[in-house]
């Protein structure tokens, strides 16, 4: 991509658009429907942006003594400037966000928090947004992700509208690992919603100099075991108003 990427105004992406995918490519072209997807994945600039030897590469970061082999994969822990980050996504409309209301500025760690923000369409066609929330861990005690996806929500917003969206996160979203076994054993170790500040950023894109997002901040009170925590929280939808 980073050779043509110049010579087009946009670029579409179908991965595997199935048996309709010519329909659904010829109403996007045509401007039958207006496109709002989001990456699933990072695009990088090129392999120089990938460790040597991926198959030696664990996912995650960690603090064990593999040198060179644990600085972790994924957004979550690159941090390089890629071609087209997770989550990134052009629409023929274009959205701005205000008005974000932050969550109570202490919850507990097994509590489940919301964050409410404004969307207002400030393009010329009725479109769909994904709006995303992420969460950075600045005062986690192990390795952890510099930021991480903790909810989204696609809404539809009229061309010159606005709504209210209101996302919830759970403690999943948010918590670290703990490697209590004996040579980093996934299976021996403990998933932990530490206490401190957790920072989050709403908008319709990875958090970076000149995004659309807006950032607010909470603090967990306490240290718990994510088992400990209520299981009915996979059930939980966001809410859009």
């Amino acid at each position: 991509l980073p050779p043509v990427w110049d010579q087009f105004d946009a670029v579409i992406d179908c991965f595997y658009p199935g048996i309709y995918g010519g329909q659904a490519l010829g109403e996007v072209l045509f401007g039958k429907v207006n496109p709002s997807g989001k990456l699933p994945v990072t695009v990088y600039g090129s392999d120089s942006q990938l460790p040597a030897h991926m198959q030696h590469q664990d996912p995650y970061p960690s603090n064990s003594a593999q040198a060179g082999y644990t600085m972790g994969l994924t957004y979550k822990y690159f941090t390089g400037e890629p071609f087209l980050p997770f989550g990134f996504g052009l629409s023929y409309t274009t959205f701005g966000y205000s008005n974000l209301v932050a969550p109570p500025a202490t919850v507990h760690p097994c509590d489940p928090f919301n964050v409410t923000v404004t969307v207002t369409n400030t393009g010329p066609m009725d479109g769909d947004e994904i709006v995303q929330v992420y969460i950075a861990l600045p005062n986690a005690t192990v390795p952890a992700p510099r930021i991480q996806l903790a909810a989204f929500h696609r809404v539809t917003v009229a061309s010159g509208k606005s709504v209210d969206v209101t996302l919830t996160v759970q403690p999943h979203a948010h918590y670290v690992v703990h490697e209590d076994g004996q040579g980093g054993d996934p299976f021996a170790a403990t998933r932990v919603v530490e206490r401190g500040q957790r920072v989050i950023y709403v908008g319709g894109e990875q958090p970076k100099e000149g995004a659309q997002t807006l950032r607010t901040t909470t603090a967990v009170d306490s240290d718990a075991p994510l088992s400990s925590c209520p299981s009915g929280w996979t059930q939980v939808e966001p809410i859009a108003r």
